[in-house]
């Protein structure tokens, strides 16, 4: 692997092509089933343009390992671990690189509480992780990869409902706010919170093609 692969427990970043392959995201995804054990995975992230390809490969490995995958397609990453718990899932996996320039894409990781996984789950993990002899299922067990696009809406209306929230008060301000969604993957979900709560949106940089206009 290039010495630009980080690995930790949120899981592994790295330059695309380079040290960030199919076959590493494949490989993460069929170690990661392995170790989560039986229910569903959910797997989404944000619109760099090797998305399709990583996320294809995570889910390839999952499948193998026998789980089925739910992909919820483009999010922020916190939307995953929301709908981790909102569809009782076994963990998740964001293909996001986060801060990092658009050569990169990572996998991050999720246990069954919707947080990234402890440093003592990841243990367990990186062992397997560095076997080479990881099963396969057969042809009985497979997983089954499924799509839901409300997880996005799912993820608004959940902060839309917390007491904290004075919705009556903000609506009646009718702010008008410009949001710079930098094509990433807020470009949904924060435009349209703000609507919901009354607001005039200007949305700049709000295509999600994985053109980040700031580099990262």
């Amino acid at each position: 692997m290039a010495n630009d692969l980080v690995e930790s427990i949120s899981g592994a970043r790295g330059i695309v092509g380079k040290s960030m392959t199919p076959q590493l995201a494949m490989h993460y995804g069929l170690a990661f089933g392995s170790f989560i054990g039986g229910g569903r995975i959910i797997i989404g992230g944000d619109p760099r343009t090797s998305h399709d390809q990583l996320k294809s490969a995570v889910a390839s490995g999952l499948m193998a390992a026998g789980r089925d995958v739910v992909d919820i397609g483009i999010c922020p990453t916190p939307t995953i671990g929301i709908a981790i718990k909102e569809m009782k899932a076994r963990g998740g996996v964001g293909i996001t690189a986060s801060h990092n320039p658009v050569e990169w894409n990572g996998i991050k990781l999720f246990n069954r509480k919707g947080e990234f996984i402890s440093p003592e789950q990841y243990e367990v993990f990186r062992k397997i992780k560095d076997r080479s002899d990881l099963p396969l299922s057969n042809y009985r067990k497979v997983g089954r990869l499924t799509t839901d696009t409300s997880a996005v809406n799912g993820h608004i209306e959940r902060v839309l409902s917390q007491s904290i929230l004075n919705i009556r008060k903000i609506r009646r301000r009718k702010f008008k706010v410009v949001v710079d969604c930098v094509n990433g993957g807020g470009y949904i979900a924060a435009p349209e919170l703000l609507r919901k709560l009354g607001c005039r949106v200007v949305v700049i940089n709000g295509t999600p093609d994985g053109k980040f206009p700031r580099g990262a």
